[in-house]
């Protein structure tokens, strides 16, 4: 499906990256925490070739990621990342969005 996706719409598309955070999603539900780290992390470098790092795309792919990294115990790395989430939402979206 992944594949599909993005033979039509292309890899940095987002209902291509939607389906690929599914996947992500999938995988860690079934315990391939590899691949759905490799997911996610295939999410952040097609993002970063058509969005800023702080568009809100990309701070919710590193979300993602986030979360694969925290279900393989790599919990520094997940903190570090998800504290630059935070400081750039905070940053370019302001203490009010999504409220």
């Amino acid at each position: 499906v992944v594949e599909g996706h993005a033979h039509a719409l292309g890899s940095a598309h987002p209902h291509t990256v939607q389906v690929r955070t599914t996947l992500s999603d999938t995988l860690i539900l079934l315990g391939d925490l590899e691949g759905a780290r490799l997911a996610a992390e295939q999410n952040l470098r097609d993002l970063a070739t058509c969005v800023a790092p702080e568009h809100p795309a990309t701070l919710s792919a590193i979300s993602n990621l986030c979360e694969v990294l925290r279900n393989t115990g790599d919990f520094a790395d997940a903190r570090n990342r998800m504290g630059g989430v935070v400081d750039l939402s905070l940053k370019h979206l302001g203490p009010e969005h999504a409220r």
